[in-house]
């Protein structure tokens, strides 16, 4: 196990009914005029806009509504927004949806106070010095967003999918996880949140440190539950229990825990699909996962087949004989898994060009060769996305 130093500030309010606390919550900070980023639709057709402003209100807190934030927010919008915080001379922000939304929230944040161009804090590691606090109202899990620094951004001008993280500036300061607010989240987005999540786990759980069998058990203990509880809310979507299961192992999946001890995740998978889905906005960040995640895991096995069966065995039980073909069992599974769930199987289900296969390895790879388990460069991802495809 790798040393680590672990601390995560973030005050989690979680429960059915607990959006009611957001207005007094929220007044322990010293804020008193918020910019409310939320996405298309769903936060205003289900009244939790309303909810929220009502519960502001009584506070005396105002605020002012950015809308409209879609699934792999641009650069844009977040420019925007930032335009507006700054002539409303807002001192918060408050995000209500999922991580498109709590990722542009951070990004209106930094950008808030820095008077340069946003992107430099993507492309250039520029490390901002300030931010707006940042408070979250969770309307779907998948992310984790709500617990960690990272804000995943597409500059569509360039086809870039960049993440950032600026520590605790990019900390939410609070997050309202209110599992009843999502039993409305449709079957796809349901599914597409544990896809996500699952993937997150992976990535650290198959990174090639040794000797961390407590975050191991931890590790297979999530995606076991993430299996279990997707299922049954796509037969029972109104399920409160399995709401609340699903909630809180998105944010164990990626809020640092499952992380200490492994100095670092693999994240070949979500470079891979980030690249993608630049050129392909139009694809759910996870419906690109589904599809990838099974294929990276089939090229990089080898590097660790004893961690790859160990998968197959305590995940899905596999007993297969032999180490190599009970690692395959287990890859195996994991798409079944997937496919069984909803989640598409090949990248030109999602309508991707085969002949675009090529700038989508190369755009991956324009940091460097990505990856932990195993060092990927432009012809190994091209590789991954062939058998993707």
């Amino acid at each position: 196990m790798d040393n680590f130093f672990f601390h995560n500030p973030v005050k989690i309010v979680f429960g059915k009914g607990m959006v009611q606390h957001t207005g007094a919550e929220i007044s322990k900070y010293p804020v008193k005029k918020l910019l409310i980023v939320f996405g298309q639709s769903s936060a205003q057709k289900y009244g939790i806009l309303n909810t929220v402003i009502s519960e502001l209100d009584k506070k005396n807190i105002n605020h002012v509504l950015f809308g409209g934030i879609a699934p792999n927010p641009g650069l844009e919008n977040v420019n925007k927004a930032i335009a507006i915080s700054r002539r409303h001379n807002v001192d918060g922000i408050l995000a209500i949806g999922g991580g498109s939304v709590i990722d542009t929230a951070k990004a209106v944040a930094v950008g808030h106070f820095y008077n340069g161009n946003i992107w430099d804090f993507f492309e250039n590691n520029i490390v901002p010095e300030n931010a707006l606090p940042i408070f979250t109202v969770v309307t779907l899990s998948a992310t984790a967003s709500e617990m960690n620094p990272t804000a995943v951004i597409t500059n569509e001008a360039e086809n870039k999918k960049w993440s950032f993280a600026a520590g605790s500036l990019t900390m939410p300061k609070l997050s309202i996880i209110d599992p009843q607010l999502q039993v409305t989240v449709p079957a796809k987005q349901t599914v597409m949140g544990a896809v996500d999540s699952i993937a997150h786990i992976l990535e650290y759980y198959f990174n090639g440190v040794e000797n961390v069998d407590i975050q191991d058990e931890f590790s297979e203990g999530l995606v076991r539950t993430l299996v279990k509880h997707t299922q049954i809310l796509l037969q029972t979507p109104d399920n409160y229990e399995s709401r609340a299961q699903l909630a809180w192992c998105s944010v164990l999946a990626f809020n640092g825990l499952n992380a200490a001890g492994r100095f670092g995740g693999d994240f070949a998978t979500h470079t891979i699909e980030h690249s993608l889905s630049a050129f392909y906005p139009n694809i759910h960040h996870a419906e690109g996962l589904a599809v990838i995640l099974p294929n990276w895991m089939d090229y990089v096995a080898s590097e660790k087949i004893e961690k790859f069966a160990r998968f197959a065995a305590n995940v899905f039980c596999c007993d297969t004989p032999g180490t190599e073909a009970r690692a395959k069992k287990g890859i195996e599974n994991l798409r079944r898994v997937f496919s069984s769930l909803g989640a598409p199987a090949r990248l030109k289900q999602l309508g991707v060009k085969e002949s675009d296969l090529e700038k989508i390895a190369g755009n991956a790879v324009l940091h460097g060769p990505i990856g932990r388990l195993k060092k990927l460069n432009k012809n190994d991802i091209l590789h991954i996305l062939v058998h993707s495809y």
